[in-house]
Protein backbone atom coordinates (compact mmCIF):
# COMPACT_ATOMS: atom_id res chain seq x y z
CA UNK A 1 0.00 0.00 0.00
CA UNK A 2 2.62 2.25 0.91
CA UNK A 3 4.19 1.75 -2.54
CA UNK A 4 0.85 2.44 -4.60
CA UNK A 5 0.40 5.65 -2.44
CA UNK A 6 3.84 7.23 -3.89
CA UNK A 7 3.20 5.58 -7.23
CA UNK A 8 -0.06 6.83 -7.54
CA UNK A 9 0.90 11.08 -5.99
CA UNK A 10 3.36 10.66 -8.77
CA UNK A 11 1.05 9.29 -11.38
CA UNK A 12 -0.21 12.82 -10.54
CA UNK A 13 2.97 14.40 -11.03
CA UNK A 14 2.77 15.50 -7.44
CA UNK A 15 4.98 13.68 -4.26
CA UNK A 16 2.98 12.18 -1.74
CA UNK A 17 1.68 14.25 1.33
CA UNK A 18 0.85 13.11 4.92
CA UNK A 19 -2.05 11.63 4.44
CA UNK A 20 -3.26 8.03 2.54
CA UNK A 21 -5.61 9.14 -0.30
CA UNK A 22 -5.25 6.32 -2.52
CA UNK A 23 -4.87 3.65 -0.04
CA UNK A 24 -6.47 2.87 3.77
CA UNK A 25 -9.95 3.87 3.09
CA UNK A 26 -8.82 7.38 1.33
CA UNK A 27 -9.39 8.92 4.13
CA UNK A 28 -6.52 11.08 4.82
CA UNK A 29 -5.41 8.74 7.48
CA UNK A 30 -1.81 9.79 8.29
CA UNK A 31 -0.36 6.53 7.70
CA UNK A 32 1.65 7.30 5.08
CA UNK A 33 3.11 10.60 6.72
CA UNK A 34 3.96 9.01 10.25
CA UNK A 35 5.50 5.83 8.97
CA UNK A 36 8.80 7.49 6.54
CA UNK A 37 8.99 6.58 3.44
CA UNK A 38 11.16 9.13 1.91
CA UNK A 39 13.90 6.76 1.21
CA UNK A 40 11.49 4.88 -1.01
CA UNK A 41 10.67 7.33 -3.49
CA UNK A 42 13.53 7.39 -5.88
CA UNK A 43 12.74 3.59 -6.36
CA UNK A 44 9.20 4.12 -7.03
CA UNK A 45 9.87 6.91 -9.38
CA UNK A 46 12.12 4.76 -11.48
CA UNK A 47 10.05 2.09 -11.64
CA UNK A 48 7.07 3.90 -12.21
CA UNK A 49 6.39 2.61 -15.46
CA UNK A 50 5.75 -0.74 -14.19
CA UNK A 51 2.50 -2.38 -13.80
CA UNK A 52 1.58 -2.00 -9.33
CA UNK A 53 2.51 -5.93 -9.07
CA UNK A 54 5.77 -5.98 -11.31
CA UNK A 55 6.26 -2.61 -9.64
CA UNK A 56 6.62 -4.42 -6.32
CA UNK A 57 8.83 -6.63 -7.54
CA UNK A 58 11.20 -4.84 -8.91
CA UNK A 59 11.79 -2.41 -5.96
CA UNK A 60 12.44 -5.86 -3.91
CA UNK A 61 15.13 -6.87 -6.53
CA UNK A 62 16.53 -3.55 -6.33
CA UNK A 63 16.31 -3.11 -2.29
CA UNK A 64 18.53 -6.70 -2.75
CA UNK A 65 20.79 -5.23 -5.40
CA UNK A 66 21.59 -1.96 -2.92
CA UNK A 67 22.03 -4.18 0.23
CA UNK A 68 24.47 -6.15 -1.64
CA UNK A 69 26.65 -3.21 -2.86
CA UNK A 70 26.67 -1.73 0.21
CA UNK A 71 27.94 -4.69 2.04
CA UNK A 72 30.18 -5.43 -0.88
CA UNK A 73 31.88 -1.67 -0.49
CA UNK A 74 31.74 -1.97 3.34
CA UNK A 75 33.92 -5.37 3.38
CA UNK A 76 35.98 -4.09 0.44
CA UNK A 77 37.26 -1.36 2.86
CA UNK A 78 37.73 -4.19 6.01
CA UNK A 79 40.23 -5.28 4.07
CA UNK A 80 38.57 -8.31 2.38
CA UNK A 81 40.08 -9.42 -0.93
CA UNK A 82 37.28 -8.86 -4.26
CA UNK A 83 36.40 -12.28 -3.82
CA UNK A 84 35.97 -12.88 0.00
CA UNK A 85 33.69 -9.00 -0.45
CA UNK A 86 31.84 -10.26 -2.59
CA UNK A 87 31.03 -13.49 -0.90
CA UNK A 88 30.03 -11.92 2.25
CA UNK A 89 28.06 -9.79 0.71
CA UNK A 90 26.46 -12.34 -0.78
CA UNK A 91 26.22 -14.54 2.75
CA UNK A 92 24.70 -11.00 4.61
CA UNK A 93 22.06 -10.27 1.97
CA UNK A 94 20.53 -13.62 1.10
CA UNK A 95 20.14 -14.56 5.00
CA UNK A 96 17.66 -12.20 7.04
CA UNK A 97 17.43 -9.15 4.51
CA UNK A 98 15.82 -11.39 1.71
CA UNK A 99 13.16 -13.27 4.82
CA UNK A 100 12.16 -10.13 6.06
CA UNK A 101 11.30 -8.55 2.34
CA UNK A 102 10.24 -11.36 0.51
CA UNK A 103 8.58 -13.58 2.99
CA UNK A 104 7.51 -11.00 5.45
CA UNK A 105 7.19 -7.67 3.22
CA UNK A 106 8.37 -5.53 6.08
CA UNK A 107 9.83 -3.05 2.80
CA UNK A 108 11.12 -0.20 5.39
CA UNK A 109 13.08 -2.69 7.62
CA UNK A 110 14.75 -4.04 4.60
CA UNK A 111 15.88 -0.60 3.10
CA UNK A 112 17.52 -0.13 6.52
CA UNK A 113 19.29 -3.17 5.53
CA UNK A 114 21.36 -0.99 3.20
CA UNK A 115 22.55 1.77 5.44
CA UNK A 116 23.64 -1.33 8.45
CA UNK A 117 27.13 -1.61 7.07
CA UNK A 118 28.36 1.56 6.67
CA UNK A 119 26.91 2.14 10.21
CA UNK A 120 28.55 -0.59 11.82
CA UNK A 121 31.79 0.24 9.67
CA UNK A 122 31.73 3.60 11.17
CA UNK A 123 31.45 2.61 14.51
CA UNK A 124 34.26 0.49 14.21
CA UNK A 125 36.41 3.01 12.82
CA UNK A 126 35.81 5.36 15.79
CA UNK A 127 37.57 2.45 18.07
CA UNK A 128 40.66 3.03 15.73
CA UNK A 129 43.91 4.72 16.51
CA UNK A 130 43.54 6.78 13.41
CA UNK A 131 40.12 6.87 11.84
CA UNK A 132 39.04 8.12 8.97
CA UNK A 133 38.28 11.78 8.55
CA UNK A 134 34.97 11.14 7.36
CA UNK A 135 34.09 8.74 9.88
CA UNK A 136 31.43 10.78 11.54
CA UNK A 137 29.98 12.29 8.90
CA UNK A 138 28.89 8.34 7.11
CA UNK A 139 28.14 7.16 10.20
CA UNK A 140 25.60 10.90 11.16
CA UNK A 141 24.69 10.31 6.93
CA UNK A 142 23.10 6.48 7.04
CA UNK A 143 21.67 7.07 10.64
CA UNK A 144 19.77 9.88 9.21
CA UNK A 145 18.79 8.19 6.53
CA UNK A 146 17.28 5.76 8.45
CA UNK A 147 15.46 7.84 10.03
CA UNK A 148 13.93 9.03 6.97
CA UNK A 149 13.11 5.32 6.08
CA UNK A 150 12.24 3.38 9.24
CA UNK A 151 11.56 5.13 12.85
CA UNK A 152 12.00 2.33 15.06
CA UNK A 153 14.79 0.92 13.52
CA UNK A 154 16.12 4.45 14.05
CA UNK A 155 15.45 4.15 17.84
CA UNK A 156 17.48 1.04 17.67
CA UNK A 157 20.84 1.64 15.72
CA UNK A 158 20.57 5.03 17.79
CA UNK A 159 20.64 3.20 20.65
CA UNK A 160 23.58 1.10 19.48
CA UNK A 161 25.42 4.69 18.98
CA UNK A 162 25.12 5.11 22.19
CA UNK A 163 26.09 1.88 23.85
CA UNK A 164 29.38 2.84 21.61
CA UNK A 165 29.75 6.11 22.54
CA UNK A 166 29.31 5.21 26.55
CA UNK A 167 32.27 2.57 26.30
CA UNK A 168 34.27 5.00 24.23
CA UNK A 169 33.95 7.63 27.84
CA UNK A 170 35.05 4.43 29.53
CA UNK A 171 37.86 3.54 27.73
CA UNK A 172 39.26 7.13 27.25
CA UNK A 173 39.57 6.98 23.73
CA UNK A 174 38.42 10.85 23.54
CA UNK A 175 36.18 10.42 20.45
CA UNK A 176 32.92 11.60 22.05
CA UNK A 177 32.83 14.67 19.73
CA UNK A 178 33.00 12.83 16.77
CA UNK A 179 29.69 11.21 18.02
CA UNK A 180 28.26 14.54 18.73
CA UNK A 181 29.32 15.36 14.98
CA UNK A 182 27.33 12.58 13.51
CA UNK A 183 24.60 13.17 15.71
CA UNK A 184 24.34 16.41 14.34
CA UNK A 185 24.18 15.06 10.96
CA UNK A 186 21.56 13.00 11.53
CA UNK A 187 19.53 15.32 13.56
CA UNK A 188 19.62 17.88 10.70
CA UNK A 189 18.72 14.94 7.29
CA UNK A 190 15.58 12.77 9.73
CA UNK A 191 14.66 16.54 11.13
CA UNK A 192 11.24 15.45 8.72
CA UNK A 193 10.67 12.48 11.21
CA UNK A 194 11.81 14.27 13.93
CA UNK A 195 9.11 16.74 14.01
CA UNK A 196 6.44 15.17 12.49
CA UNK A 197 6.49 12.81 15.28
CA UNK A 198 6.99 15.12 18.07
CA UNK A 199 3.95 17.29 16.53
CA UNK A 200 1.79 14.22 16.19
CA UNK A 201 2.39 11.96 19.21
CA UNK A 202 0.03 14.09 21.55
CA UNK A 203 -3.01 14.83 19.25
CA UNK A 204 -2.87 11.12 17.70
CA UNK A 205 -3.18 7.47 18.21
CA UNK A 206 -0.03 5.11 18.65
CA UNK A 207 0.36 2.27 16.89
CA UNK A 208 -1.56 -1.04 18.95
CA UNK A 209 1.03 -2.69 21.73
CA UNK A 210 1.61 -6.19 21.10
CA UNK A 211 1.80 -9.24 24.04
CA UNK A 212 5.69 -9.19 24.98
CA UNK A 213 7.62 -11.83 25.77
CA UNK A 214 9.12 -13.37 29.43
CA UNK A 215 12.28 -13.25 30.70
CA UNK A 216 13.04 -17.21 29.56
CA UNK A 217 11.75 -17.26 26.30
CA UNK A 218 14.47 -16.26 24.04
CA UNK A 219 14.45 -20.05 22.12
CA UNK A 220 10.89 -18.38 20.48
CA UNK A 221 12.81 -15.72 18.54
CA UNK A 222 14.14 -18.72 16.72
CA UNK A 223 11.67 -21.38 17.00
CA UNK A 224 9.48 -19.35 14.07
CA UNK A 225 12.39 -19.68 12.31
CA UNK A 226 14.30 -22.95 12.34
CA UNK A 227 11.84 -24.78 10.28
CA UNK A 228 10.85 -21.85 8.75
CA UNK A 229 7.93 -21.81 6.19
CA UNK A 230 7.79 -25.68 6.62
CA UNK A 231 10.19 -26.43 4.57
CA UNK A 232 13.27 -27.02 7.11
CA UNK A 233 15.68 -24.60 8.53
CA UNK A 234 16.48 -21.39 6.89
CA UNK A 235 20.65 -21.35 7.16
CA UNK A 236 20.81 -17.86 6.65
CA UNK A 237 18.08 -16.75 9.33
CA UNK A 238 18.87 -19.11 12.28
CA UNK A 239 21.93 -21.29 12.20
CA UNK A 240 24.13 -18.49 10.80
CA UNK A 241 23.16 -16.19 13.80
CA UNK A 242 23.23 -18.38 16.19
CA UNK A 243 26.98 -19.19 15.11
CA UNK A 244 27.64 -15.28 15.06
CA UNK A 245 26.43 -14.95 18.36
CA UNK A 246 27.73 -17.80 20.30
CA UNK A 247 31.57 -16.81 18.19
CA UNK A 248 31.03 -13.22 19.85
CA UNK A 249 30.03 -14.37 23.36
CA UNK A 250 33.55 -17.07 23.22
CA UNK A 251 35.82 -13.86 22.05
CA UNK A 252 34.89 -11.58 24.36
CA UNK A 253 37.41 -11.63 26.31
CA UNK A 254 39.72 -10.55 23.50
CA UNK A 255 41.10 -6.61 24.17
CA UNK A 256 40.62 -5.66 20.41
CA UNK A 257 39.29 -2.45 18.38
CA UNK A 258 35.90 -5.21 18.04
CA UNK A 259 35.29 -5.80 22.01
CA UNK A 260 32.84 -2.21 22.22
CA UNK A 261 31.08 -3.93 19.15
CA UNK A 262 30.85 -7.38 20.64
CA UNK A 263 29.62 -6.15 23.81
CA UNK A 264 27.36 -3.53 22.19
CA UNK A 265 26.13 -6.42 19.62
CA UNK A 266 25.19 -9.10 22.76
CA UNK A 267 23.37 -6.38 24.55
CA UNK A 268 20.82 -5.51 22.13
CA UNK A 269 20.03 -9.18 21.72
CA UNK A 270 19.56 -9.55 25.63
CA UNK A 271 17.20 -6.48 25.66
CA UNK A 272 15.02 -7.41 22.44
CA UNK A 273 15.29 -11.20 23.32
CA UNK A 274 13.02 -10.61 26.72
CA UNK A 275 11.45 -8.47 28.64
CA UNK A 276 13.44 -7.67 31.31
CA UNK A 277 12.30 -4.67 32.80
CA UNK A 278 12.64 -2.56 30.05
CA UNK A 279 8.98 -2.56 29.38
CA UNK A 280 8.37 1.22 28.34
CA UNK A 281 11.75 0.72 25.82
CA UNK A 282 10.59 -2.85 23.92
CA UNK A 283 6.73 -1.59 23.48
CA UNK A 284 8.12 1.77 21.64
CA UNK A 285 9.06 -0.43 19.17
CA UNK A 286 6.26 -2.55 19.08
CA UNK A 287 7.38 -5.87 17.57
CA UNK A 288 10.26 -6.29 19.77
CA UNK A 289 10.79 -10.33 18.73
CA UNK A 290 11.64 -8.96 15.43
CA UNK A 291 14.51 -6.45 15.87
CA UNK A 292 16.74 -8.61 17.35
CA UNK A 293 17.89 -9.33 13.82
CA UNK A 294 20.33 -6.04 14.41
CA UNK A 295 22.10 -7.51 17.58
CA UNK A 296 22.45 -10.77 14.32
CA UNK A 297 23.55 -8.58 11.94
CA UNK A 298 26.36 -6.60 13.82
CA UNK A 299 27.31 -10.18 15.31
CA UNK A 300 27.58 -11.48 11.65
CA UNK A 301 29.40 -8.85 10.39
CA UNK A 302 31.96 -9.06 12.62
CA UNK A 303 32.23 -12.88 11.88
CA UNK A 304 33.07 -12.28 8.10
CA UNK A 305 35.39 -9.43 8.25
CA UNK A 306 37.49 -11.17 11.39
CA UNK A 307 37.20 -14.40 9.11
CA UNK A 308 39.84 -12.89 6.57
CA UNK A 309 42.02 -11.94 9.72
CA UNK A 310 43.05 -15.44 11.13
CA UNK A 311 46.27 -17.26 10.72
CA UNK A 312 44.75 -19.44 8.05
CA UNK A 313 45.96 -17.86 5.21
CA UNK A 314 43.92 -15.92 2.37
CA UNK A 315 43.16 -19.48 0.14
CA UNK A 316 41.77 -20.87 3.58
CA UNK A 317 39.42 -17.96 4.52
CA UNK A 318 38.12 -17.61 0.75
CA UNK A 319 37.12 -21.52 1.31
CA UNK A 320 35.06 -20.74 4.71
CA UNK A 321 33.59 -17.18 2.95
CA UNK A 322 32.33 -19.90 -0.36
CA UNK A 323 31.06 -22.18 2.15
CA UNK A 324 29.01 -19.92 3.76
CA UNK A 325 27.74 -17.76 0.78
CA UNK A 326 27.08 -21.26 -1.18
CA UNK A 327 24.98 -22.78 1.69
CA UNK A 328 23.07 -19.82 2.36
CA UNK A 329 22.49 -19.10 -1.31
CA UNK A 330 21.04 -22.36 -1.57
CA UNK A 331 18.33 -22.25 1.41
CA UNK A 332 17.64 -18.55 -0.30
CA UNK A 333 16.85 -20.29 -3.45
CA UNK A 334 14.98 -22.82 -1.74
CA UNK A 335 12.56 -20.65 0.21
CA UNK A 336 11.94 -18.20 -2.95
CA UNK A 337 10.91 -21.14 -4.58
CA UNK A 338 8.91 -22.44 -1.97
CA UNK A 339 7.23 -18.53 -1.58
CA UNK A 340 6.54 -19.02 -5.33
CA UNK A 341 4.86 -22.76 -5.62
CA UNK A 342 2.76 -20.84 -2.83
CA UNK A 343 1.75 -17.81 -4.71
CA UNK A 344 0.67 -20.13 -7.27
CA UNK A 345 -1.60 -21.72 -5.50
CA UNK A 346 -3.26 -19.20 -3.93
CA UNK A 347 -6.35 -18.26 -5.47
CA UNK A 348 -6.93 -14.10 -6.57
CA UNK A 349 -8.32 -12.06 -3.73
CA UNK A 350 -11.88 -11.34 -3.94
CA UNK A 351 -14.15 -8.88 -1.78
CA UNK A 352 -16.08 -11.66 -0.61
CA UNK A 353 -16.07 -13.69 2.90
CA UNK A 354 -13.17 -16.65 3.09
CA UNK A 355 -11.06 -14.33 0.69
CA UNK A 356 -8.49 -13.45 3.53
CA UNK A 357 -5.65 -11.31 2.58
CA UNK A 358 -2.79 -13.72 3.66
CA UNK A 359 -4.36 -16.37 1.94
CA UNK A 360 -4.41 -14.95 -1.06
CA UNK A 361 -2.90 -13.31 -3.89
CA UNK A 362 -3.32 -9.83 -5.85
CA UNK A 363 -2.98 -8.95 -9.61
CA UNK A 364 -3.17 -6.09 -11.06
CA UNK A 365 -6.34 -6.07 -11.56
CA UNK A 366 -7.19 -5.74 -7.49
CA UNK A 367 -5.75 -2.48 -6.83
CA UNK A 368 -9.08 -0.99 -8.89
CA UNK A 369 -11.20 -2.57 -6.85
CA UNK A 370 -12.82 -0.09 -3.92
CA UNK A 371 -13.36 -3.36 -1.87
CA UNK A 372 -9.57 -3.39 -1.93
CA UNK A 373 -8.51 -0.13 -1.03
CA UNK A 374 -10.86 -0.20 1.99
CA UNK A 375 -9.75 -3.68 3.17
CA UNK A 376 -7.39 -2.58 5.93
CA UNK A 377 -8.39 -0.11 8.82
CA UNK A 378 -5.41 0.21 10.99
CA UNK A 379 -5.56 2.52 14.68
CA UNK A 380 -2.49 3.73 13.73
CA UNK A 381 -1.81 7.19 13.74
CA UNK A 382 -6.18 7.97 13.87
CA UNK A 383 -6.94 11.26 15.63
CA UNK A 384 -7.28 11.35 19.30
CA UNK A 385 -10.60 11.89 19.33
CA UNK A 386 -10.82 8.19 18.50
CA UNK A 387 -9.10 6.84 21.94
CA UNK A 388 -12.15 6.00 23.93
CA UNK A 389 -13.67 3.84 20.68
CA UNK A 390 -10.57 1.83 19.66
CA UNK A 391 -10.71 -1.73 20.39
CA UNK A 392 -7.99 -3.88 22.12
CA UNK A 393 -5.94 -7.36 21.40
CA UNK A 394 -6.92 -8.83 18.50
CA UNK A 395 -10.32 -6.89 17.72
CA UNK A 396 -7.91 -4.02 17.48
CA UNK A 397 -7.43 -4.96 13.81
CA UNK A 398 -10.41 -3.07 12.87
CA UNK A 399 -9.30 -0.58 14.95
CA UNK A 400 -13.14 0.85 15.70
CA UNK A 401 -16.22 0.87 14.84
CA UNK A 402 -15.64 4.28 13.69
CA UNK A 403 -12.48 3.47 11.86
CA UNK A 404 -14.54 1.58 9.64
CA UNK A 405 -17.86 3.59 9.25
CA UNK A 406 -15.09 6.36 7.73
CA UNK A 407 -12.80 4.39 6.22
CA UNK A 408 -14.51 1.27 4.76
CA UNK A 409 -18.29 2.16 4.56
CA UNK A 410 -17.78 5.93 3.74
CA UNK A 411 -20.88 7.19 5.52
CA UNK A 412 -22.04 10.84 5.51
CA UNK A 413 -23.82 11.08 9.00
CA UNK A 414 -25.40 13.76 10.51
CA UNK A 415 -22.95 14.56 13.26
CA UNK A 416 -23.29 14.18 17.48
CA UNK A 417 -24.34 10.93 16.06
CA UNK A 418 -22.68 7.87 18.50
CA UNK A 419 -21.89 4.32 18.31
CA UNK A 420 -25.21 2.95 18.57
CA UNK A 421 -25.69 4.45 14.90
CA UNK A 422 -23.20 2.20 13.87
CA UNK A 423 -24.56 -1.44 12.63
CA UNK A 424 -22.63 -4.54 10.91
CA UNK A 425 -24.33 -6.76 8.40
CA UNK A 426 -24.96 -9.78 10.43
CA UNK A 427 -25.58 -11.84 7.15
CA UNK A 428 -21.67 -12.03 6.87
CA UNK A 429 -19.18 -13.81 9.57
CA UNK A 430 -18.10 -11.88 11.76
CA UNK A 431 -14.43 -11.54 10.94
CA UNK A 432 -15.67 -9.75 7.26
CA UNK A 433 -18.78 -8.36 8.30
CA UNK A 434 -19.04 -4.89 6.67
CA UNK A 435 -20.17 -1.62 8.31
CA UNK A 436 -24.10 -0.61 6.85
CA UNK A 437 -23.79 2.49 4.68
CA UNK A 438 -25.33 5.88 5.51
CA UNK A 439 -25.70 8.15 2.56
CA UNK A 440 -22.25 7.63 1.26
CA UNK A 441 -21.31 9.70 -1.44
CA UNK A 442 -22.50 9.28 -5.06
CA UNK A 443 -18.57 9.61 -6.33
CA UNK A 444 -15.52 10.51 -4.84
CA UNK A 445 -11.75 11.02 -7.11
CA UNK A 446 -8.23 11.01 -5.03
CA UNK A 447 -6.10 13.73 -5.21
CA UNK A 448 -2.11 13.66 -4.40
CA UNK A 449 -3.19 16.25 -1.12
CA UNK A 450 -6.73 15.63 -0.88
CA UNK A 451 -10.34 14.12 -2.04
CA UNK A 452 -13.29 15.26 -3.88
CA UNK A 453 -16.63 14.11 -3.22
CA UNK A 454 -19.95 14.28 -4.76
CA UNK A 455 -22.60 13.73 -1.93
CA UNK A 456 -26.21 14.20 -1.58
CA UNK A 457 -27.95 15.40 1.26
CA UNK A 458 -31.74 14.75 2.44
CA UNK A 459 -31.41 17.96 4.77
CA UNK A 460 -29.59 20.85 6.12
CA UNK A 461 -27.30 20.64 9.36
CA UNK A 462 -24.20 19.86 10.32
CA UNK A 463 -22.27 16.58 9.07
CA UNK A 464 -19.31 14.19 9.67
CA UNK A 465 -17.84 13.04 6.46
CA UNK A 466 -15.81 9.98 5.67
CA UNK A 467 -12.72 11.81 6.39
CA UNK A 468 -10.30 12.11 9.50
CA UNK A 469 -9.30 15.55 10.77
CA UNK A 470 -6.36 16.37 12.38
CA UNK A 471 -6.40 19.60 14.99
CA UNK A 472 -2.43 20.08 14.29
CA UNK A 473 -2.88 20.03 10.52
CA UNK A 474 -4.64 22.87 7.94
CA UNK A 475 -7.67 22.02 5.51
CA UNK A 476 -8.83 23.83 2.38
CA UNK A 477 -12.16 23.11 2.23
CA UNK A 478 -14.48 24.53 -1.09
CA UNK A 479 -18.32 23.40 -1.40
CA UNK A 480 -19.20 23.97 -4.72
CA UNK A 481 -16.29 26.47 -5.35
CA UNK A 482 -16.74 28.31 -2.35
CA UNK A 483 -14.31 27.77 0.87
CA UNK A 484 -15.53 27.01 3.80
CA UNK A 485 -14.22 26.42 7.54
CA UNK A 486 -14.11 22.78 8.74
CA UNK A 487 -13.76 21.74 12.24
CA UNK A 488 -12.84 18.45 14.01
CA UNK A 489 -16.14 16.11 15.30
CA UNK A 490 -16.12 14.42 18.54
CA UNK A 491 -15.20 10.88 16.54
CA UNK A 492 -12.17 13.03 15.08
CA UNK A 493 -13.45 13.27 11.77
CA UNK A 494 -14.26 16.55 9.16
CA UNK A 495 -17.21 18.19 9.86
CA UNK A 496 -19.29 20.81 8.09
CA UNK A 497 -22.19 22.58 8.18
CA UNK A 498 -23.92 22.20 5.15
CA UNK A 499 -27.28 22.60 3.11
CA UNK A 500 -29.76 20.27 1.85
CA UNK A 501 -28.85 19.34 -1.70
CA UNK A 502 -26.25 18.02 -4.08
CA UNK A 503 -22.75 19.39 -3.16
CA UNK A 504 -19.21 18.62 -4.64
CA UNK A 505 -16.31 19.19 -2.00
CA UNK A 506 -12.97 19.27 -2.39
CA UNK A 507 -10.94 19.03 0.85
CA UNK A 508 -7.05 19.85 0.52
CA UNK A 509 -4.66 18.76 3.37
CA UNK A 510 -1.90 21.67 3.20
CA UNK A 511 2.15 21.26 4.13
CA UNK A 512 2.17 22.59 7.24
CA UNK A 513 5.30 25.50 7.55
CA UNK A 514 7.16 23.55 10.16
CA UNK A 515 7.26 20.21 8.08
CA UNK A 516 8.17 22.23 4.56
CA UNK A 517 11.51 24.05 6.84
CA UNK A 518 11.84 20.73 8.21
CA UNK A 519 12.64 19.54 4.13
CA UNK A 520 14.42 22.33 3.69
CA UNK A 521 16.76 21.22 6.78
CA UNK A 522 16.97 17.60 5.68
CA UNK A 523 17.80 18.91 2.08
CA UNK A 524 20.28 20.89 2.77
CA UNK A 525 22.35 18.91 5.30
CA UNK A 526 22.19 16.32 2.40
CA UNK A 527 23.60 18.55 -0.04
CA UNK A 528 26.54 19.83 2.54
CA UNK A 529 27.47 16.51 3.52
CA UNK A 530 27.57 15.49 0.04
CA UNK A 531 29.78 18.22 -0.45
CA UNK A 532 32.19 17.29 2.33
CA UNK A 533 32.32 13.89 1.01
CA UNK A 534 33.52 14.67 -2.87
CA UNK A 535 35.96 17.23 -1.12
CA UNK A 536 37.58 14.34 0.26
CA UNK A 537 40.76 13.18 -1.41
CA UNK A 538 40.11 9.63 -1.02
CA UNK A 539 36.72 7.56 -0.89
CA UNK A 540 35.38 7.81 2.68
CA UNK A 541 35.21 3.80 2.90
CA UNK A 542 39.32 3.72 2.53
CA UNK A 543 41.32 3.54 5.37
CA UNK A 544 44.54 2.59 7.03
CA UNK A 545 43.66 1.15 9.33
CA UNK A 546 44.10 -2.61 10.07
CA UNK A 547 41.14 -4.60 11.39
CA UNK A 548 41.90 -5.58 14.73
Amino acid sequence: MRIYEIRQAMLHQALPTLGSWFTFGQAGQLIQGLYPSQTLLPLVAITNWLAPVQQVYCIFGLILCAIAASNYLVFKASHLTTNQALLAALTVTYSIPLINLLVYGQLPLALVFIFMPPIFWSLYQLQTNTPHPATATVLGLNIGLTLLTHLPSAFILILLVVLIAGLDLISHRHRFLSFVQAGCWALGIGLPTLVTILVASSQTLAVAKVAQRSFFQWGQLFEEHWHHLGIGPYFGYTPLTLLALTYLALTLWRHDNWRPLKIASLTLFFIYGSNLTLQPLIELVQFPQRFYLYSAQLAIFICLVRLCQQPLGKGVSTIFYIVLASVTLFSAAKTVFHVHQQLQAQTTWQAQPGYHRRLTKITNQTYQQPAFINMRTYRDYLPIEQAPYVKAGKKAFFASEYARDVNQAHSVRPSHFSGNDLHLDKTQPTDFASPVTVNPPKRQHSVPNGIDLWVHLPKSGHYDLPIWQYHYLSYQVFDNGQPRISRVSKQGRLQLKLQAGDHHLQIRLLLPTWLLAAYLTSATSLALLGLYLLCQKRPPYKSKNKAG
